[in-house]
C-alpha cells in the first residue's frame, strides 16, 4: 500500500508539471516535447522528487530543494515534505540554508558550522541548552514616557522604568534599543513586569514574548565557533 501510494504522488506530481505545457501545445505545438533539462530550476526539483518516490524510498535527501521556487511552490513543497514524513513515514533529511523553512517542517536538526556537526536535537531542547540563564525575553514597547515622574536627579523616565524592572525577582538584565526594552528573564514574568511598567506612569504598547528559533540557535553556535578559533 505504502509503495502504491508512493507511486500514485509521484505520478500526481508528474501530470501537475507538465499540464502547463499540454495547455500551451493546445495553442501552438512548442511545449508539447520539451525536454525536462529546458525546465525551470523549481519544475526539476518537482520532477527530481517525483523520480524518487517512482523508486518507493525508506529515506529521501535533499538539498537545498526550494531554491529557485516561487514562492507559492515553496509552500506546496514544503507541505509535500511533510505529508511524506508524517502519512507515508519515509525519512526527509534536508539540507538547506533557509532556517526558517527547516524550522517549519524538521522534527529534528543538526547545526553544522564550517563542516562539523556541533548539535542535534529539537528545536526546543537546543534552545533551552543555550539559553539556560535567560530562557524568557521579553520585548515591551512603551508609551507616555513623559508621564513617568523623575523623583531622582539625572533620571530619565527610560531610567526610572529600567530601574523599576531590574527590581522584578527573575529579571537578570534590562536593556534599551529605540525606545524598546529587552527583558532577560530566568521565567515567564511577563505579568510583573507589565504591571511595573504601568506603575511608574508609563504605558505599555506592546509586550511580546520571545521565542528563540532555529536562527538564533545557529547564530549562537556560529558565533561560539568563531571565539574558539
Amino acid at each position: 500500500m505504502k509503495s502504491r501510494t508512493n507511486r500514485y504522488l509521484a505520478l500526481a506530481i508528474i501530470v501537475l508539471l507538465t499540464m502547463p505545457f499540454q495547455a500551451k501545445a493546445i495553442e501552438k505545438k512548442s511545449g508539447k516535447n520539451k525536454k525536462a533539462g529546458k525546465y525551470s530550476r523549481g519544475m526539476r526539483q518537482r520532477l527530481g522528487l517525483a523520480d524518487v518516490l517512482i523508486k518507493d524510498p525508506e529515506v529521501i535527501i535533499l538539498d537545498e530543494p526550494t531554491l529557485g521556487i516561487d514562492p507559492a511552490g515553496v509552500r506546496e513543497f514544503l507541505d509535500l515534505i511533510i505529508e511524506l514524513s508524517r502519512e507515508s513515514k519515509i525519512t526527509v533529511l534536508l539540507s538547506s540554508h533557509q532556517l526558517h523553512q527547516v524550522q517549519q517542517i524538521c522534527d529534528r536538526v543538526g547545526i553544522f558550522v564550517k563542516g562539523r556537526l556541533l548539535a542535534t536535537g529539537d528545536i526546543k531542547t537546543l534552545a533551552s541548552e543555550l539559553f539556560s540563564h535567560d530562557p524568557y525575553t521579553v520585548e515591551i514597547g512603551l508609551g507616555n514616557i513623559n508621564a513617568v515622574t523623575d523623583d531622582q536627579a539625572g533620571q530619565t523616565g527610560i531610567d526610572l522604568i529600567i530601574s523599576s524592572i531590574r527590581q522584578i525577582d527573575g529579571v537578570n538584565s534590562v536593556s534599551e534599543t529605540n525606545g524598546m526594552l529587552h527583558a532577560e528573564c530566568s521565567r515567564d514574568i511577563t505579568g510583573k513586569i507589565a504591571a511595573a511598567v504601568i506603575n511608574t506612569g508609563a504605558q505599555v504598547t506592546s509586550l511580546n514574548m520571545k521565542m528563540y528559533g532555529l536562527d538564533d540557535i545557529y547564530y549562537r553556535y556560529f558565533e561560539g565557533d568563531e571565539d574558539h578559533e
